[in-house]
């Protein structure tokens, strides 16, 4: 079996522990975001497999759509830190045609299965965001970054319904989904809203702005986006001709909808977006822990699970929401500047809050997920790791990073990329990093929550929509002598993504894989890091690694006892579904699919009964007796299949070394 090894490093930035943030020094910040980009990427083994459907996606049990807001997250990571460590790796999974489809609009065939409308939303809020700040796309064969951005807006703009509920949007594509086309939500909406400002804004097009006034006014009158307190409710059942909606509300869809109104604020200079931007920055208080349970006030959670610890139950979809909504914040402030001081007066203690949780797994610098708790809380995974990620690279934006528009989006061919020197000192002037909050302004408390039953999603009633014809022009500006791996070879090349510096200590690692084949890459070391992998606790002896590392310099014992592996102490019983902090020991490894290890899946209980597609039926149980928690939401009800009990797992975990910088 012949496998790509591509080391992942944190290429030009140095090694920082999150808790010792200094959110006034950017380049403390760059140094923590590296940290943490690291670690989130050691969840990924896309670009490590020989099965192409793997390329730009992320483990079970998260899906497709969370790999496609991963790549946006990473994109906006270089975008603020200049660190080109994942830009290969990005460039990769956004242009591989497992997940960029036969038509050039994110509707693969191989993902038809699992993908709904909001998903989509994500792919196409990626590729545009790379068309707003010029990120190379090499490949002349290929349509640009805006044109494939298009081709997401016209399926979305196909599947705009008018014979139920008056308009919108269906949460699903396919009738035969477990849910069918039975439920319209404001995820799916609101990411074709925010869609349609933003291709107004590059293009300039009157019919984008036309379409983001519709679909506002539609969910207004709906009143999912509450005409009282600017609240976004999750959406209803078309039974009900959507007028008895679900009153969940979460956090990236109230981000996703706030960053399109600041689009439309910006790009119409209307003092109606303006005020309708700050309206919904308001209504956000929702999202700030304001609880006297315990726990730091004004710090960013999900309301609807954090308290009550079911964040991860079913398919972990939730431990990500808030990522998306704090990258979003941050947008907003880049392009209302007069609005950066209340972001601020959110983000600030929510950047500490979150650096503060970075304390776990072997590395010592895994994220945990409750922040408020002002510490590490035991669970470990993608979900946490990116939300801290986006939330604490954000301190690094400012209005410099705002998104070029009409003629100056250009077509970027270029895709080398300029090394950065991670240490090079803050600017004498300055503004990117935020002074200190007020200890004296705390976001006002939530209003009670509501706790109405998900809408029935039991027909299978079919929209009627029409055919999009996508784009599939390049218009290349100028040629590439640039290729990217191809993504349909089972025996794909061997690369790296990694940068080598002078101040990068490189030494040379050989692997030998079951077919006694070898590869040869660089991996950059610090002494203080074990180049053994310690197997999970419990982990069945059969995955203990076949393949060796050899390195040119001794390996040290680290004293670091913590783990990713799960406990029962730490971790829900639901947390065998999570693969990649049972499998990844160590946070920095490089994961390479060699072996397998069956694992068990324990039952749990629900709070409502629903399926997502290759997922078998979820039991149905009552939910725990606490407090005031709203009610679950049809995306991330509880629950594990008792019929399918195993889980394969295909990854190796191999230490990585780790390259650390004098700070001084």
């Amino acid at each position: 079996m012949r496998l790509t090894l591509l080391a992942q490093s944190l290429g030009m930035a140095a090694a920082l522990a999150p808790k010792d943030l200094d959110p006034e020094s950017q380049k403390s910040i760059r140094n923590v975001a590296a940290t943490i980009a690291h670690g989130t990427m050691s969840y990924y083994n896309g670009n490590a497999t020989s099965n192409a459907v793997d390329v730009g996606n992320v483990q079970k049990p998260y899906y497709w759509w969370v790999a496609g807001g991963l790549w946006g997250v990473m994109l906006d990571y270089y975008r603020y830190t200049k660190d080109p460590s994942y830009n290969d790796a990005l460039l990769q999974a956004l242009l591989a045609k497992v997940n960029l489809g036969p038509e050039n609009n994110y509707m693969p065939p191989e993902h038809a299965l699992e993908e709904g409308n909001d998903d989509l939303f994500f792919w196409g809020s990626a590729v545009l965001s790379a068309a707003e700040h010029n990120f190379p796309q090499p490949q002349g064969n290929l349509p640009s970054w805006l044109d494939m951005a298009k081709n997401v807006f016209d399926q979305l703009q196909s599947r705009w319904d008018t014979k139920h509920c008056g308009g919108g949007i269906f949460w699903q594509i396919r009738a035969d989904n477990p849910n069918g086309l039975t439920y319209k939500n404001s995820i799916s909406n609101g990411g074709y809203f925010q869609l349609a400002a933003r291709l107004a804004r590059a293009t300039g097009d009157d019919k984008y702005l036309q379409t983001a006034q519709e679909v506002w006014d539609w969910m207004w009158k709906l009143n999912w986006i509450d005409n009282r307190n600017y609240h976004i409710y999750d959406g209803a059942g078309i039974d009900s001709d959507c007028t008895k909606t679900n009153p969940q509300s979460y956090t990236y869809t109230h981000g996703i909808i706030m960053y399109g109104a600041a689009i439309l604020a910006e790009h119409t200079g209307k003092s109606e977006w303006a005020d309708r931007t700050e309206k919904l920055l308001d209504g956000a208080s929702w999202f700030f822990w304001n609880q006297d349970s315990g726990g730091q006030k004004g710090v960013l959670y999900e309301a609807s699970c954090e308290a009550v610890d079911r964040c991860w139950l079913a398919n972990a979809d939730m431990t990500t929401f808030k990522g998306f909504f704090s990258q979003f914040m941050w947008k907003t402030a880049i392009l209302l500047p007069n609005l950066r001081d209340k972001v601020e007066q959110y983000m600030l203690p929510t950047t500490k809050a979150a650096s503060q949780s970075c304390t776990g797994g072997s590395t010592g610098t895994a994220c945990g997920e409750r922040w408020y708790t002002e510490k590490f809380e035991g669970k470990t995974g993608l979900g946490p790791q990116m939300c801290a990620l986006a939330t604490i690279q954000g301190l690094l934006a400012d209005e410099n990073d705002k998104p070029f528009k009409a003629s100056d989006i250009k077509r970027n061919s270029d895709a080398t990329f300029k090394a950065m020197d991670p240490n090079r000192p803050d600017p004498v002037t300055s503004s990117a990093a935020p002074p200190p909050p007020s200890t004296t302004s705390t976001p006002p408390p939530p209003p009670p929550s509501t706790t109405e039953a998900p809408p029935s999603t039991t027909s299978s009633t079919e929209s009627t929509t029409t055919s999009a014809e996508p784009s599939t022009s390049s218009s290349t500006s100028e040629s590439s002598s640039v290729d990217i791996p191809p993504t349909t070879s089972s025996t794909p090349s061997s690369s790296t993504f990694a940068t080598t510096t002078s101040s990068e200590l490189l030494l040379s690692s050989t692997t030998t894989n079951s077919n006694d084949e070898t590869s040869t890459l660089p991996t950059p070391t610090d002494p203080s890091t074990s180049t053994t992998d310690t197997p999970c606790p419990n982990e069945p002896s059969e995955s203990a690694p076949s393949n060796t590392i050899k390195t040119s310099a001794p390996a040290t014992t680290s004293d670091d006892t913590s783990s990713d592996c799960p406990s029962e102490s730490t971790v829900p019983d639901t947390s065998s579904l999570s693969p990649s902090p049972t499998t990844l020991c160590f946070a920095t490894s490089l994961r390479i699919n060699s072996t397998t290890a069956p694992i068990s899946v324990s039952p749990c209980s629900v709070s409502t009964a629903y399926t997502r597609p290759n997922l078998t039926t979820y039991t149905e149980a009552p939910p725990p007796p606490a407090s005031s928690a709203p009610s679950r939401p049809p995306e991330a009800a509880a629950g594990i299949a008792l019929t399918t009990n195993i889980w394969t797992l295909t990854t190796v975990s191999f230490g990585t070394i780790i390259a650390i910088w004098s700070l001084a």
